[in-house]
């Protein structure tokens, strides 16, 4: 999930999207870093276990990668990462460094996708954030989904109901959808569980869940570290196991393609290839649902626990990044 800092401005140090700088204390012991290997046979985490059904690696990429020295795309790639989810930010707040690293991924041949943090309280400003995301790809060769993230306490405290977000992840995949590319919704177990009813949502999953196993319903990548190591990017980063390597977006689309949610051929867990011909329609709104070194996930969780931001221009924003607590 993403943490922010409040209206206060306040923070006890700058975050890093799963890799942030922060003043180490002594209560809090350092988390080992993990790493996904790639050979022949399969991809395999640091412990030796192979992630069963996997077909690319990934990693999640934001400013905070980029803060805590230059990104070697070059390392990256020879490190097996065949594709990046790259951050945009907020609504008309992006990431500094967002069109810096579209480039550098892409330049290297590293696949992208994208993801937004969303703030919306109602279906209209999700339609709004859908059209800042779509201004922001708009003549980049986009070969993986479009992402949207919506763990905000801010949310909650006010009101927003599994059913209403559900509503409006519906409202901004469509959008995204019908510009032609591929929408997704990111979520950590905890709030995909309780806080966003996605047996109304059709759209891809991207799931977050640590130190257990990734299966999750319809879900196509799964985070499975907020602590990962990856050749030229310096500190933590989040790494990403992609269970369906999207084969009709690789040559990248700009925005020119179509997408139509529904009639889907199985294609091993959690994911589904749309048939020849056959579609649906896009359902409508509401039709039949962590990382860094320094303080620990769970203290950064805590901390963000009793926060209520709202959104201002030029916010100093968070991360993707769950507390091993929530799973």
């Amino acid at each position: 999930m993403l943490f922010h800092k409040n209206n206060t401005g306040k923070r006890l140090a700058a975050l890093t999207l799963c890799g942030l700088f922060v003043l180490q204390t002594p209560a809090v012991p350092a988390m080992a870093a993990e790493t996904l290997t790639v050979q022949e046979q399969g991809f395999y985490r640091s412990d030796g276990t192979k992630l069963e059904g996997a077909v690319a690696k990934g990693v999640t990429i934001s400013k905070y990668q980029n803060q805590a020295g230059a990104i070697d795309w070059d390392a990256v790639k020879a490190d097996g990462v065949t594709f990046a989810m790259i951050r945009i930010g907020y609504l008309n707040d992006p990431d500094p460094y967002f069109r810096e690293n579209m480039e550098g991924a892409i330049s290297h041949g590293i696949r992208v996708g994208v993801f937004l943090y969303s703030m919306a309280l109602d279906e209209e400003t999700a339609r709004q954030e859908a059209q800042f995301v779509l201004e922001q790809i708009r003549g980049y060769k986009i070969s993986y989904p479009v992402a949207y993230d919506v763990e905000s306490k801010y949310l909650l405290d006010n009101g927003k109901t599994p059913q209403e977000l559900a509503n409006q992840t519906n409202v901004f995949c469509k959008a995204i959808a019908d510009a032609g590319y591929r929408p997704m919704l990111y979520g950590n177990n905890q709030w995909l569980t309780n806080y966003v009813d996605v047996s109304q949502v059709p759209y891809d999953i991207w799931y977050a869940r640590y130190g257990t196993n990734g299966e999750f319903q319809n879900r196509k990548i799964w985070q499975f570290t907020e602590t990962g190591s990856v050749a030229g990017i310096t500190g933590n980063v989040c790494i990403e196991a992609s269970y369906y390597d999207y084969p009709e977006l690789a040559a990248g689309n700009t925005g020119n393609a179509t997408y139509t949610v529904g009639s889907y051929v199985n294609a091993g867990p959690g994911v589904g290839v749309p048939a020849s011909s056959a579609t649906r329609e896009t359902p409508e709104a509401g039709a039949s649902t962590d990382t860094r070194p320094g303080p620990s996930a769970q203290e950064e969780q805590q901390q963000k626990s009793s926060e209520s931001p709202v959104q201002t221009a030029g916010q100093d924003e968070s991360q993707l990044t769950k507390s091993p607590s929530e799973q």
